[in-house]
Protein backbone atom coordinates (compact mmCIF):
# COMPACT_ATOMS: atom_id res chain seq x y z
CA UNK A 1 0.00 0.00 0.00
CA UNK A 2 1.57 3.28 -0.83
CA UNK A 3 1.84 6.40 1.50
CA UNK A 4 -1.74 8.58 0.30
CA UNK A 5 -3.40 5.40 0.21
CA UNK A 6 -2.71 3.84 3.60
CA UNK A 7 -3.52 7.71 4.65
CA UNK A 8 -6.90 7.89 3.19
CA UNK A 9 -7.69 4.59 4.63
CA UNK A 10 -6.05 5.15 8.33
CA UNK A 11 -8.35 8.58 8.45
CA UNK A 12 -11.41 6.41 7.56
CA UNK A 13 -10.92 3.67 9.97
CA UNK A 14 -9.63 5.87 12.69
CA UNK A 15 -13.24 7.98 12.50
CA UNK A 16 -14.98 5.18 12.08
CA UNK A 17 -13.35 3.68 15.58
CA UNK A 18 -13.64 7.06 16.82
CA UNK A 19 -17.31 7.64 16.34
CA UNK A 20 -17.40 4.53 17.88
CA UNK A 21 -15.82 5.19 21.29
CA UNK A 22 -17.40 8.41 21.74
CA UNK A 23 -20.77 6.67 21.39
CA UNK A 24 -19.33 4.53 24.43
CA UNK A 25 -17.94 6.62 26.55
CA UNK A 26 -21.28 8.64 26.67
CA UNK A 27 -22.96 5.11 27.24
CA UNK A 28 -20.87 4.18 29.91
CA UNK A 29 -20.44 7.38 31.97
CA UNK A 30 -17.52 8.76 30.46
CA UNK A 31 -15.25 6.12 32.51
CA UNK A 32 -11.93 7.70 30.19
CA UNK A 33 -13.06 11.63 30.60
CA UNK A 34 -14.42 11.51 34.26
CA UNK A 35 -10.53 10.64 35.43
CA UNK A 36 -8.89 12.65 34.27
CA UNK A 37 -7.57 16.04 36.35
CA UNK A 38 -8.62 18.70 34.18
CA UNK A 39 -11.09 21.46 34.90
CA UNK A 40 -12.12 21.33 31.42
CA UNK A 41 -13.18 17.96 31.26
CA UNK A 42 -15.28 18.67 34.43
CA UNK A 43 -16.72 21.67 33.05
CA UNK A 44 -17.43 19.76 29.70
CA UNK A 45 -18.77 16.64 31.72
CA UNK A 46 -20.92 19.22 33.89
CA UNK A 47 -22.33 20.64 30.64
CA UNK A 48 -23.40 16.85 29.11
CA UNK A 49 -24.83 16.26 32.35
CA UNK A 50 -27.65 18.88 31.48
CA UNK A 51 -28.60 16.85 28.70
CA UNK A 52 -30.24 13.77 27.64
CA UNK A 53 -28.04 10.85 26.19
CA UNK A 54 -29.71 11.32 22.70
CA UNK A 55 -28.81 15.80 23.17
CA UNK A 56 -25.21 14.44 24.31
CA UNK A 57 -24.57 11.74 21.40
CA UNK A 58 -25.82 14.37 18.71
CA UNK A 59 -23.28 16.79 19.87
CA UNK A 60 -20.82 14.64 20.57
CA UNK A 61 -21.01 13.31 16.85
CA UNK A 62 -20.52 17.28 15.76
CA UNK A 63 -17.09 17.48 18.20
CA UNK A 64 -15.78 14.04 16.89
CA UNK A 65 -16.80 15.10 12.57
CA UNK A 66 -14.53 17.92 13.55
CA UNK A 67 -11.69 16.62 14.53
CA UNK A 68 -11.11 14.42 11.06
CA UNK A 69 -10.62 14.59 7.95
CA UNK A 70 -14.12 15.54 6.17
CA UNK A 71 -13.19 13.05 3.14
CA UNK A 72 -13.04 9.91 5.85
CA UNK A 73 -16.28 11.40 7.62
CA UNK A 74 -17.96 11.64 3.79
CA UNK A 75 -16.95 8.00 3.21
CA UNK A 76 -18.58 6.68 6.46
CA UNK A 77 -21.37 7.65 5.33
CA UNK A 78 -21.83 10.64 7.99
CA UNK A 79 -22.90 14.49 6.82
CA UNK A 80 -19.63 16.93 7.24
CA UNK A 81 -19.74 19.80 9.34
CA UNK A 82 -21.98 22.75 8.34
CA UNK A 83 -21.32 26.29 8.72
CA UNK A 84 -24.38 25.86 11.45
CA UNK A 85 -22.27 23.00 13.44
CA UNK A 86 -19.07 25.10 13.61
CA UNK A 87 -20.39 28.11 14.84
CA UNK A 88 -22.64 26.06 17.42
CA UNK A 89 -19.26 24.51 18.64
CA UNK A 90 -17.61 27.72 18.81
CA UNK A 91 -20.16 29.13 21.22
CA UNK A 92 -19.98 26.20 23.33
CA UNK A 93 -16.18 26.28 23.93
CA UNK A 94 -16.10 30.02 23.86
CA UNK A 95 -18.42 30.27 27.10
CA UNK A 96 -15.65 27.65 28.71
CA UNK A 97 -13.54 30.63 30.79
CA UNK A 98 -16.46 32.51 31.70
CA UNK A 99 -17.56 28.97 34.23
CA UNK A 100 -15.75 29.20 37.21
CA UNK A 101 -14.46 25.18 37.85
CA UNK A 102 -15.58 24.79 41.88
CA UNK A 103 -12.68 21.92 42.30
CA UNK A 104 -10.29 23.97 40.44
CA UNK A 105 -10.93 26.79 42.75
CA UNK A 106 -10.26 24.60 45.93
CA UNK A 107 -6.84 23.65 44.10
CA UNK A 108 -6.03 26.90 43.49
CA UNK A 109 -6.86 28.13 47.08
CA UNK A 110 -5.54 25.14 48.88
CA UNK A 111 -2.14 25.78 46.38
CA UNK A 112 -2.22 29.93 47.54
CA UNK A 113 -2.19 28.56 51.20
CA UNK A 114 0.70 26.35 50.55
CA UNK A 115 -1.04 23.33 51.63
CA UNK A 116 1.32 20.29 51.00
CA UNK A 117 -1.14 18.04 49.77
CA UNK A 118 -1.96 20.10 46.74
CA UNK A 119 1.62 19.56 45.47
CA UNK A 120 2.80 16.81 43.03
CA UNK A 121 6.40 15.44 43.44
CA UNK A 122 7.34 14.93 39.67
CA UNK A 123 10.04 13.11 40.03
CA UNK A 124 8.53 10.56 41.70
CA UNK A 125 5.55 11.15 39.36
CA UNK A 126 7.84 9.98 36.42
CA UNK A 127 9.14 6.84 38.60
CA UNK A 128 5.51 5.80 39.07
CA UNK A 129 4.62 6.75 35.31
CA UNK A 130 7.39 4.06 34.06
CA UNK A 131 6.36 1.63 36.02
CA UNK A 132 3.05 1.51 35.62
CA UNK A 133 3.74 1.50 31.70
CA UNK A 134 6.39 -1.01 31.71
CA UNK A 135 4.48 -3.94 31.22
CA UNK A 136 2.81 -2.26 28.21
CA UNK A 137 6.01 -0.65 26.27
CA UNK A 138 9.10 -2.41 28.59
CA UNK A 139 11.55 0.10 29.09
CA UNK A 140 11.82 3.43 27.47
CA UNK A 141 13.79 3.79 24.32
CA UNK A 142 14.75 7.56 23.93
CA UNK A 143 14.67 9.96 26.87
CA UNK A 144 14.30 13.52 25.75
CA UNK A 145 15.45 15.25 28.80
CA UNK A 146 12.74 18.16 30.46
CA UNK A 147 11.06 15.29 31.67
CA UNK A 148 9.88 13.85 28.37
CA UNK A 149 10.37 10.27 26.76
CA UNK A 150 9.07 7.88 24.09
CA UNK A 151 8.48 4.61 23.35
CA UNK A 152 8.32 2.88 20.37
CA UNK A 153 5.92 -0.22 19.03
CA UNK A 154 5.85 -2.49 16.33
CA UNK A 155 2.49 -3.15 15.19
CA UNK A 156 1.03 -4.54 11.67
CA UNK A 157 5.01 -3.73 10.71
CA UNK A 158 4.51 -0.14 11.54
CA UNK A 159 5.94 2.08 13.87
CA UNK A 160 3.71 3.67 16.85
CA UNK A 161 5.60 5.84 18.70
CA UNK A 162 4.31 7.01 22.24
CA UNK A 163 5.07 10.60 23.49
CA UNK A 164 5.20 10.89 27.74
CA UNK A 165 5.72 14.46 28.61
CA UNK A 166 5.66 15.44 32.40
CA UNK A 167 7.88 18.55 32.10
CA UNK A 168 5.09 20.83 31.00
CA UNK A 169 4.93 24.54 33.00
CA UNK A 170 1.39 24.92 32.69
CA UNK A 171 0.48 21.12 33.09
CA UNK A 172 2.00 17.69 35.00
CA UNK A 173 1.15 14.87 32.23
CA UNK A 174 0.00 14.90 28.73
CA UNK A 175 0.89 11.84 26.36
CA UNK A 176 -0.07 11.56 22.83
CA UNK A 177 0.66 8.48 19.93
CA UNK A 178 2.48 9.41 16.55
CA UNK A 179 2.02 6.00 13.94
CA UNK A 180 4.74 6.28 11.62
CA UNK A 181 4.58 4.78 7.36
CA UNK A 182 7.87 3.33 6.47
CA UNK A 183 9.77 4.69 8.83
CA UNK A 184 9.52 8.21 7.37
CA UNK A 185 6.21 9.74 6.81
CA UNK A 186 3.67 10.43 9.84
CA UNK A 187 0.42 8.42 8.92
CA UNK A 188 -1.35 10.50 11.95
CA UNK A 189 -0.07 12.44 14.94
CA UNK A 190 -0.97 13.44 17.79
CA UNK A 191 -3.50 10.62 19.11
CA UNK A 192 -4.97 10.23 22.46
CA UNK A 193 -8.17 10.00 24.25
CA UNK A 194 -9.57 13.39 24.18
CA UNK A 195 -8.79 14.01 20.23
CA UNK A 196 -10.39 10.54 19.57
CA UNK A 197 -12.96 11.89 22.06
CA UNK A 198 -13.35 15.12 19.51
CA UNK A 199 -13.17 17.10 23.04
CA UNK A 200 -9.39 18.74 22.02
CA UNK A 201 -6.16 18.71 20.18
CA UNK A 202 -4.49 16.59 22.88
CA UNK A 203 -4.83 15.49 26.26
CA UNK A 204 -3.11 16.76 29.33
CA UNK A 205 -3.35 16.69 33.39
CA UNK A 206 -2.86 19.74 35.55
CA UNK A 207 -4.09 19.20 38.80
CA UNK A 208 -2.78 15.36 40.24
CA UNK A 209 -1.35 15.40 43.26
CA UNK A 210 0.57 13.31 45.52
CA UNK A 211 -1.79 10.81 46.41
CA UNK A 212 -3.41 10.60 42.83
CA UNK A 213 -0.05 9.97 41.48
CA UNK A 214 -0.65 6.32 40.95
CA UNK A 215 -4.32 6.24 40.00
CA UNK A 216 -3.50 9.19 37.76
CA UNK A 217 0.02 6.57 35.86
CA UNK A 218 -2.63 3.57 36.05
CA UNK A 219 -5.27 5.32 34.08
CA UNK A 220 -2.67 6.52 31.54
CA UNK A 221 -1.76 2.80 31.16
CA UNK A 222 -5.05 1.97 30.23
CA UNK A 223 -5.29 4.55 27.64
CA UNK A 224 -2.17 3.27 26.01
CA UNK A 225 -3.10 -0.03 26.31
CA UNK A 226 -6.94 0.37 24.75
CA UNK A 227 -5.67 1.94 21.63
CA UNK A 228 -2.24 0.18 21.28
CA UNK A 229 -4.70 -2.68 21.23
CA UNK A 230 -7.39 -1.10 18.57
CA UNK A 231 -4.16 -0.05 16.56
CA UNK A 232 -3.95 -3.74 16.08
CA UNK A 233 -7.00 -3.79 13.43
CA UNK A 234 -6.74 0.04 12.63
CA UNK A 235 -3.59 -0.79 10.47
CA UNK A 236 -4.14 -4.41 9.46
CA UNK A 237 -2.89 -4.64 6.04
CA UNK A 238 -0.95 -1.57 6.23
CA UNK A 239 2.49 -2.82 5.72
CA UNK A 240 4.39 -0.67 2.88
Amino acid sequence: MMYKEAQEEFNYRYYCWAREEAHLEIANGFPFMRRIDNAYCRKHLRRMAQLSIEEQQAFTALLVKRGHEPRAVERAGDVPLSSEDIAKINRYFAEFPLELDPEDQAFLQRELQGDPTAKLDRKRFREIIKESLRPIFGKEDRWGGGGCWSYTTSIECLQVTTYIDTGGRYHQLSYDHRIMFAEIEPLHEGISVLHWLGFSSGTDWSQVEDSKAEETAHLLAELCDHFLKAAHGLLEGFAP
